[in-house]
């Protein structure tokens, strides 16, 4: 893998919960011409997805994680299968289009200029021509993905965004590891201000009771739920989280989002794209009409209120 994806990884290594470092936010403006020219959003996606079955760790030894590996590859197959209609019946929901007209309506204007309009990529290569047309400068890296978890109870966006300032086209793996690591430094991106930014919905009550048909199992009941009506509500709940999504993105830029202090956890339901979904305790920052904003790590979240445990 070359250098440039393992940024990307970086990117989202820092944004996660896990990570006990406070992000970096950017602390004073910068003048017009040190703003970035474009939002890039770097989306390799091209259909709705669903996230990886994972079934926590099974212990056993080499065969606990072999039979692991098998149950959360049959998951995995049996999901996708699930979500095969739904993909069918969202062609024609344009969520490059909605992406970018949620941005340029809410304009990170603190990194990148006002007239500053919004390109996408699709892979490395296209990011390296992109950075190769305008080194030095700061960059502004959107990486968006849209997703059912596992269990299809919650579709989210979700974004890991970084404003970098790249003095020149950094180098490959390979050309990475032929570098003396006292070097290595001057030749990667410097992150400015970074943030991590989610918006959940849910199609039913998290912790509610409800009935299954015969035979259907949970993921494919709140599949069949979203699948209703040629999926309205999956239209509704991305168009939705797209919006919200980039009102945080340009909100923290701002220095806008609240502050975190403890004072006031809840428990909550949250997708989690490498774990699962997990009930985890989260600072509540805020809430309006039926959403709370919440906060996990590194993480800032619209979420359904239904998805807090009372």
């Amino acid at each position: 893998m070359k250098h440039l994806l393992l940024v990307l990884a970086l990117i989202a290594t820092l944004l996660t919960g896990c990570v006990p470092a406070p992000l970096i936010k950017l602390e004073s403006s910068l003048s017009e011409a040190d703003k970035a020219e474009h939002v890039v959003i770097f989306l390799a996606q091209s259909e709705v997805t669903v996230d990886d079955a994972n079934t926590g760790n099974m212990g056993g030894g080499l065969i606990g994680a072999l039979i692991q590996a098998s149950v959360e590859s049959t998951m995995t197959r049996n999901r996708q299968e699930a979500l095969a209609p739904m993909r069918d019946q969202l062609l024609d929901f344009q969520f490059e289009s909605r992406l970018t007209a949620a941005i340029q309506a809410n304009l990170p204007t603190r990194l990148v200029r006002a007239d500053a309009g919004v390109k996408i990529i699709r892979n490395e290569d296209e990011l390296r021509q992109h950075l190769a047309d305008v080194v030095p400068a700061n960059v502004l890296l959107v990486t968006p993905r849209y997703a059912f978890e596992q269990n299809f109870e919650i579709a989210y966006v979700h974004a890991s965004v970084g404003l970098w300032r790249y003095e020149q086209v950094p180098p490959t793996a390979a050309e990475l590891r032929k570098i003396k690591k006292e070097e290595r430094k001057s030749r990667l991106p410097a992150l400015l201000h970074g943030g991590s930014y989610m918006s959940q919905q849910v199609i039913a009550a998290p912790f509610e009771k409800y009935e299954k048909q015969p035979g259907e199992s949970i993921y494919e009941r709140h599949a069949r739920l979203w699948s209703a009506n040629g999926a309205s509500a999956v239209r509704k709940a991305f168009s939705n989280s797209l919006d919200e999504v980039a009102a945080l993105i340009q909100r923290d830029a701002d220095g806008g989002l609240p502050a975190a202090n403890g004072a006031h956890k809840v428990k909550a339901l949250l997708a989690q794209p490498a774990f699962g979904p997990l009930q985890v305790k989260v600072d509540l920052l805020a809430s309006n009409e039926g959403r709370s904003l919440v906060q996990i790590g590194q993480n800032t979240h619209w979420i359904d209120d239904r998805q807090i445990k009372r």
